[in-house]
């Protein structure tokens, strides 16, 4: 069978999640391919938003494209915060003005039934407030790193993106809230906090770290 957007959109979001958590960019690449294709397959080039059923699917009288959240969120909630995370992730303006439409499409709906878009809401927070942009510079397995990570991990902290500066394995290019953040070997690790453009002071120990998160 064809899958449909919310196949797309849950595994997507998994593989954004796993790459936050594993700091393996392979994963990062692979949900970038499935939005791409998510884009090229279920999105409403007339009115904006992600039908349902993809372009590849047995003709249907009519493509059913909801934003409403049910027993699990809804798929259109789903792709837009994927949507958000990798524009900040990727700097693609692309998806960003994607997902600002697609919020747009459904503002209406959310304002008359707030309790049935939860997902949506959800997104128009981080695109409103902007995410806090944790960089982390500093080789990934050396203690104080993995215990600045873990820090992070433990927190709830919703509207949030998370990116480690290896010197020792520097990926082929850096989100741009990471440019300029990264430490030669062998310096002690440093962290940084943005967030519209404004950073803070780097700091060097998870408890700096973490009042930072909490201010």
């Amino acid at each position: 069978l064809n899958a449909y957007l919310d196949d797309y959109a849950f595994f997507s979001a998994a593989l954004i999640d796993l790459f936050e958590a594993s700091l393996d960019m392979a994963y990062l690449d692979h949900a970038d391919r499935l939005v791409r294709t998510t884009i090229d397959q279920f999105w409403d080039e007339a009115d904006g938003g992600f039908f349902f059923t993809g372009k590849d699917h047995e003709a249907l009288i009519h493509r059913p494209k909801s934003g409403y959240d049910q027993a699990i969120p809804s798929g259109n909630g789903v792709a837009v915060m994927n949507l958000l995370r990798l524009a900040v992730y990727r700097d693609l303006k692309e998806y960003a003005q994607k997902g600002e439409d697609l919020l747009r499409l459904y503002y209406p709906s959310m304002r008359e039934n707030p309790f049935g878009f939860s997902a949506m809401f959800h997104a128009l927070d981080f695109h409103l407030q902007g995410p806090q942009e944790i960089v982390i510079a500093g080789q990934k397995t050396s203690p104080p790193v993995r215990e600045m990570l873990s820090g992070v991990w433990g927190l709830y902290l919703p509207n949030r993106v998370l990116f480690v500066v290896d010197p020792s394995n520097l990926p082929r290019s850096l989100p741009e809230f990471a440019k300029g953040k990264d430490r030669p070997e062998r310096q002690p690790p440093v962290a940084t906090v943005c967030r519209h453009f404004t950073c803070s002071a780097p700091v060097t120990t998870w408890g700096e770290l973490e009042k930072l998160l909490n201010a």
